[in-house]
């Protein structure tokens, strides 16, 4: 994959823990179209006796999120720290869901597939994102930082003394 298809800004580390087990949970049921028994366990320890459900919803968003646009979705493969601009996306949608703001959902699903009908992906990112509120879990994009604030905020961390 191209390098600017990745966000320079944010890696996987960055989220918050609803964002990274749905994104950890996208990416691998994507690329491998079940998902493996270490994901099926962690879904269990967090929904119980509904973890096969929520992995079918995710399955299902999956599904229109891939045959409902006319671009590619770029995610990054699964186990990498790198977070894609697409993913970014992918999360945004799941938030707007999560806050009961449709006007919000529709425009992200449009940017996203590039379609202006997206009413396919609009039940199951509710599902989904239901689902994660319903144990708290909140799926949040990360936010924008800009170069200069990040470049001023690394420098505070390093203690620079001078220029040379």
């Amino acid at each position: 994959m191209t390098d600017y298809a990745f966000r320079k800004d944010v890696h996987l580390a960055d989220l918050s823990d609803g964002a990274g087990l749905f994104l950890m949970t996208f990416r691998g049921l994507a690329f491998t179209g079940e998902g493996c028994q270490c994901l099926k366990k962690v879904y269990e320890n967090q929904f119980g006796e509904h973890a096969l459900t929520v992995l079918r919803d995710i399955q299902s968003l999956i599904r229109v999120v891939g045959s409902s646009g006319q671009r590619r979705v770029r995610l990054a493969q699964p186990g990498c720290g790198r977070v894609t601009h697409d993913e970014v996306s992918l999360l945004a949608i799941v938030n707007a869901a999560q806050d009961d703001d449709h006007q919000r959902l529709d425009s992200y699903l449009c940017w996203l597939l590039k379609a202006s009908h997206t009413s396919a992906c609009v039940e199951p990112a509710i599902r989904v994102a239901d689902w994660f509120s319903s144990i708290g879990l909140s799926v949040r994009p990360p936010e924008n930082v800009s170069a200069s604030e990040r470049i001023e905020a690394d420098q505070a961390v390093l203690g620079i003394v001078g220029r040379a």
